[in-house]
C-alpha cells in the first residue's frame, strides 16, 4: 500500500508491503525503527508477540511520547506487562498491523508529534 503526504519534515513512510518498507526514497527489507530524524535498520526482534522492554531500548533513547508497533500483516499483541512498563514511564504504546502503523506514523509525524514506530516487515 502506498502512502502520500505532501508536507512533512523527517522520515516519511512512502510504502509498506509484506517484506518491504519504503522510507523517503529508500527500500528496506528488514524490521525498522523509525522516527522523524532517525532510522534504525535491522531491528532484531523476530516475533511481535515476544517483544520485551529490553527490545525497546533504542526506542527509549529517542524519548517518544508514543510508540507505534506495526506487527506485520496481522495485529498481534505483546504481553500486557509491556504496556504497563511503558505507561509507568509516561509513554503510550499502540499496536496495529504494519500498514495501519505506517499510516498512523505519517499522520502523527505531520502533526508534529514525537512518535517512534517499530515496523515488522
Amino acid at each position: 500500500m502506498k502512502f502520500a503526504l505532501n508536507e512533512t519534515n523527517g522520515n516519511l513512510i512512502k510504502q509498506w508491503k509484506k517484506g518491504e518498507i519504503t522510507i523517503n526514497s529508500t527500500i528496506y527489507n528488514q524490521n525498522m525503527i523509525i522516527s522523524a530524524n532517525r532510522l534504525i535498520a535491522d531491528w532484531t526482534p523476530i516475533d511481535a508477540l515476544k517483544i520485551t522492554l529490553a527490545d525497546l531500548t533504542d526506542f527509549m533513547a529517542l524519548k517518544p511520547e508514543l510508540i507505534l508497533l506495526g506487527t506485520g500483516e496481522k495485529q498481534q499483541f505483546p504481553e500486557q506487562a509491556l504496556f504497563m512498563a511503558l505507561y509507568q514511564q509516561g509513554i503510550g504504546l499502540e499496536v496495529m498491523n504494519s500498514k495501519a502503523a505506517c499510516r498512523t506514523y505519517n499522520i502523527l509525524l505531520s502533526e508534529g508529534r514525537h512518535v517512534v514506530a517499530g515496523i515488522f516487515k
